[in-house]
């Protein structure tokens, strides 16, 4: 539940992110991490995965 009550904020950012510094970075520390993260993967699928680094 507090991983489902994050997503909606996080791609809020990833949209405010797009549009103003398409270049920048997001670090997600939210906890569950791989919910959120798997979220953005998802909805953002312009973005460079950068996992691996």
């Amino acid at each position: 539940a507090y991983g489902l009550r994050s997503i909606g904020g996080v791609i809020e950012i990833l949209d405010y992110m797009e549009k103003y510094s398409p270049n920048a970075w997001m670090l997600n520390y939210s906890n569950p991490a791989a919910i959120v993260a798997e979220a953005t993967r998802r909805v953002a699928s312009y973005l460079q995965d950068y996992q691996h680094l």
